[in-house]
C-alpha cells in the first residue's frame, strides 16, 4: 500500500464491536437489495453465498473472486475507512487501473518451510510469558497445551490466471462478484442473511481481545456460534486461522463443543483450494510471515441438528469461570 493510499484510508487496528455505532442495516434479509452492493453484477438479483467476516483490507476477497467467478462473495468490516479502501481497490481493479495481487511461488530448490515449535512462538515477550505462567492473570484466558503445534503450511497459490483451482476465470473477468459493506457482523448478521443462505464463512486473524473481561468481544464465542449456524446451510464450512495460539485454542474449543459444528479432517482440507488461500492471501497472513509467527488454522462443517453426538460437559467453555467473568464484567468498554 502506497503512502498516499495509506494516508487516505488510515484506521485504527482495533474496534470495539460492542459499542453503539450509527450503522445502516435492513430490517430483514428480504428487505436487503444486494444489487446496490454488487453494482457490476450481471445478475438482476445477486445474492452472496460466501462471507468474509471481518474482511479487513480485502485480500481474501481479491484472491477468491477470480478463482470462483460464479460465486458472489461479500465482506463485512466494522471500520468504515477500511471498507472505503476495499471498495476503492475493487473499483480500480474493475477499471484496470491496478493489477491484482500476485503470489510469489516458492523456489523448488529451497528447503520447505517448517512450522516453528510452540515454545518458540511463546517466547515473543516477557509479558506474554508472565500471562501464561500465572493462570490468575487478568489477561489469561485458556491454557495453551504444551504440545500444540501448527500443521505444515499448504503450497502457495499460483499467480492469478493460472488454471490451478477451478479453471481460468471467464475472459474478461469483471471483478463483479466481490464487494464489502460497513456493518457489525456480531450484531446484525441475521438482518442481512436468511436462514441457511451461506455455504462458506471465513474468520481470518480476528482480534484476540486479550483481557479476560473482553472475551465477550471475540468474534467466535458460544453465543455467536448459534447465529452463525443459523445463517449457514447444512454442509457449509467455517474457516478460521490465527497467529495467536491461545485464541486458536479458544475458537477450536468453542466450535468443538457446539452441537452444530464438527471439525473437518486435515486430509480433506488438502483438497480444498480455499484452505490454501486463507494461509497466504491477507495482510495479516503476510505480517505473520514477516514476524515468523506460527499460523493455527481450523475448519468446521455445519451439521444438521442431532447429527453430531455430543454432550456439553459441565466444564465446557460456556460454563468456565473465565467465560462467566467475561459476561458479567461490564467495565472498561473503551479499552
Amino acid at each position: 500500500m502506497s503512502r498516499s493510499i495509506a494516508g487516505r484510508f488510515r484506521a485504527r487496528p482495533h474496534s470495539n464491536p460492542l459499542s453503539d455505532q450509527k450503522l445502516d442495516y435492513p430490517l430483514s434479509p428480504q428487505a436487503m437489495n444486494w444489487k446496490t452492493v454488487f453494482t457490476a453484477s450481471q445478475l438482476e438479483h445477486p445474492v452472496p453465498e460466501w462471507l468474509d467476516l471481518g474482511c479487513g483490507y480485502g485480500g481474501l476477497l481479491e484472491a477468491l473472486g477470480p478463482r470462483f467467478p460464479q460465486t458472489h462473495i461479500i465482506g463485512i468490516e466494522i471500520r468504515p475507512k477500511v471498507v472505503d479502501y476495499v471498495r476503492d481497490r475493487v473499483e480500480r481493479l474493475r477499471t484496470g487501473a491496478i493489477l491484482p495481487a500476485q503470489y510469489t511461488l516458492p523456489d523448488p530448490s529451497a528447503p520447505a518451510e517448517q512450522p516453528k515449535p510452540a515454545a518458540a512462538a511463546k517466547a515473543q515477550g516477557k509479558r506474554y510469558q508472565r500471562i501464561q505462567q500465572d493462570p490468575n492473570h487478568r489477561r489469561a484466558a485458556l491454557p495453551v497445551p504444551a504440545d500444540l503445534t501448527p500443521p505444515p503450511p499448504p503450497p502457495l497459490p499460483a499467480p492469478m490466471g493460472t488454471p490451478i483451482l477451478v479453471g481460468n476465470p471467464p475472459a474478461p473477468y469483471r471483478w463483479d462478484n466481490i464487494a464489502a459493506i460497513h456493518s457489525n457482523g456480531m450484531k446484525y448478521l441475521p438482518n442481512f442473511f436468511a436462514k441457511g443462505s451461506l455455504s462458506k464463512v471465513f474468520v481470518l486473524f480476528p482480534d484476540p481481545h486479550w483481557k479476560r473481561h473482553n472475551l465477550r468481544r471475540r468474534i467466535i464465542s458460544p453465543a455467536l456460534l448459534m447465529e452463525y449456524a443459523y445463517v449457514m446451510r447444512e454442509g457449509g464450512l467455517m474457516y478460521t486461522i490465527t497467529d495467536v495460539d491461545e485464541l486458536h485454542v479458544w475458537m477450536d474449543r468453542c466450535l468443538a463443543e457446539h452441537p452444530l459444528f464438527e471439525r473437518v479432517p486435515q486430509q480433506e482440507l488438502e483438497q480444498d483450494p480455499c484452505y490454501a488461500l486463507i494461509w497466504h492471501s491477507t495482510a495479516d497472513a503476510e505480517r505473520a510471515v514477516r514476524k515468523c509467527l506460527n499460523k493455527y488454522p481450523a475448519v468446521y462443517r455445519r451439521v444438521a441438528p442431532g447429527q453430531k453426538a455430543v454432550s456439553i460437559p459441565p466444564t465446557g467453555i460456556w460454563a468456565s469461570e473465565v467465560m462467566q467473568e467475561a459476561v458479567l464484567d461490564e467495565g472498561d468498554e473503551d479499552d
